[in-house]
């Protein structure tokens, strides 16, 4: 495993996107349970969209990673 050193205006980024990916999530949260409890009541579209949720934050996030120790 390689160390890896992170400038402080890369920790100040980074720590400024994950308040604002939280930031917005809250902000959001009320719609986005509107929207998914709608979507919910179609067996097959609920879960897709769940899935999609999800796959699109980890790919985010991977990629932030993967940026950040480049």
């Amino acid at each position: 495993m390689a160390q890896i050193k992170l400038g402080a205006k890369q920790k100040r980024g980074l720590v400024i996107i994950s308040a604002g990916v939280l930031g917005a999530n809250a902000v959001l949260l009320p719609f986005n349970v509107d929207i998914i409890n709608g979507l919910l009541n179609t067996a097959i579209v609920g879960p897709v969209t769940v899935g999609l949720l999800v796959g699109a934050a980890g790919l985010l996030s991977a990629y932030m990673l993967i940026t950040k120790k480049m």
